[in-house]
C-alpha cells in the first residue's frame, strides 16, 4: 500500500490467448471499497479452487481498482484501435 499511495500510476497489458489480441492502458490504481466477498461468485466461477482460498484467507485479501480513460485494443497487427473507457466492474 505504501508504494501505491506514493505513486498510483500504473500500466497494464493483457496476455493474448492466441494470436496478437490484447488490451493495454495506463491509469490510476486505488484500494477498492469492495471486498473479495463481493466478487466471490465471479472468482469461483472462473477458478473453482479459489473457493478454499476465499474461505481461508478472504479477510486478508485486498482488491484494487484501476481507472483509465482510454484503452488500446489490438485484434491483430492491422486492427489496432483506441477506445474511451466506461465505468464497469469486471472480474477476469
Amino acid at each position: 500500500m505504501k508504494e501505491i499511495n506514493a505513486n498510483p500510476n500504473v500500466a497494464f497489458t493483457t496476455i493474448p490467448h492466441g494470436g496478437n489480441e490484447h488490451v493495454k492502458a495506463k491509469g490510476i490504481v486505488q484500494k477498492s471499497s469492495k471486498t473479495i466477498f463481493d466478487f466471490a461468485e465471479q472468482f469461483i466461477a472462473k477458478i473453482p479452487g479459489y473457493k478454499d482460498t476465499i474461505e481461508y484467507a478472504g479477510e486478508s485479501l485486498i482488491l484494487f481498482e484501476i481507472r483509465f480513460d482510454t484503452a488500446v485494443v489490438t485484434k491483430d497487427l492491422h486492427s489496432i484501435k483506441t477506445f474511451k473507457a466506461i465505468t464497469c466492474h469486471r472480474i477476469y
